[in-house]
């Protein structure tokens, strides 16, 4: 089985046939594969070359910085959680990996504080806002796909349920 790569180029063209392709491309897809893969759905390369150089630079630096991002609580959903904090499952050892938590982030009220830097503040909102659109993107393809109103998805994903997430999964190979 290929899973179709699905080219979202010429969605915002105006070309009404060419999204009626692009729709029929989305429906076959997920009918009768199950899955899909997307391209340019608008997130810029470089942008997600400065998102991984960031976050690279964050997950490598000391404790004292990161920790100063804390994560505090599942109601703020915001914040660092260091190596083996994190139990997706209570019945197994903790995960491995560290995390950056960013719920809501374009809607956000924290304190410029709670952030590594402003740079790395604005470029996840940079960030954020374009997976948005993207998402959004596909989005309105399933609903035409679906025969219901082009925003019918978008209304109930604006951001105050969608969480960004940098994740960071050291080598534990020593061999």
């Amino acid at each position: 089985m290929k899973v179709p790569v699905i080219d979202f180029q010429h969605f915002d063209s105006g070309d009404a046939d060419k999204l009626a392709t692009l729709t029929r491309e989305v429906d076959s897809a997920l009918s009768m594969i199950g899955f899909m893969s997307l391209t340019n759905l608008g997130i810029e390369p470089a942008l997600l070359r400065r998102v991984f150089a960031a976050s690279q630079h964050y997950f490598h630096s000391d404790l004292t910085t990161k920790s100063a991002c804390a994560y505090r609580s599942a109601s703020e959903n915001f914040g660092y959680q260091g190596m083996c904090e994190e139990h997706l499952d209570p019945l197994k050892p903790a995960d491995l990996k560290e995390t950056f938590t960013m719920r809501n982030v374009l809607h956000d009220s924290l304190d410029d504080s709670r952030w590594p830097s402003l740079e790395f503040r604005d470029l996840m909102h940079e960030f954020y806002r374009a997976s948005i659109d993207g998402a959004h993107k596909v989005q309105r393809v399933l609903a035409q796909a679906l025969g219901m109103e082009r925003n019918f998805f978008v209304r109930y994903h604006n951001g105050e349920n969608i969480t960004l997430r940098l994740l960071y999964y050291p080598n534990t190979c020593t061999g």
